[in-house]
């Protein structure tokens, strides 16, 4: 599930369901952690990478940002490369 954040009337980013990242972030932080395994193609070199998470949403975050130190970029790049407009990257939940 890939979501987009937007501002809302009190300069919170939103998520599509109406809570808050804080709140969603939170409640992540309650579910057990699983393993996910992601492919990403950032600039025609594809990037096999594993993380633990509670969410998918957690698992691209923490993939985005292990991109971003392998490739000496700020962490914003690889959100904005990743952000979903592009058939660029697959999450997928090991059983």
């Amino acid at each position: 599930m890939k979501t987009r954040r937007h501002h809302n009337n009190k300069g919170q980013h939103q998520i599509k369901t109406g809570r808050t990242v804080r709140q969603v972030e939170s409640m992540a932080a309650r579910l057990p952690e699983v393993k996910f395994v992601g492919t990403f193609n950032y600039q025609g070199q594809v990037h096999n990478m594993e993380t633990e998470a509670a969410t998918e949403r957690q698992a691209w975050l923490n993939l985005c940002y292990g991109l971003a130190k392998q490739h000496g970029v700020q962490i914003g790049v690889m959100y904005n490369y990743f952000d979903g407009s592009r058939d660029n990257y697959h999450i997928k939940r090991e059983e």
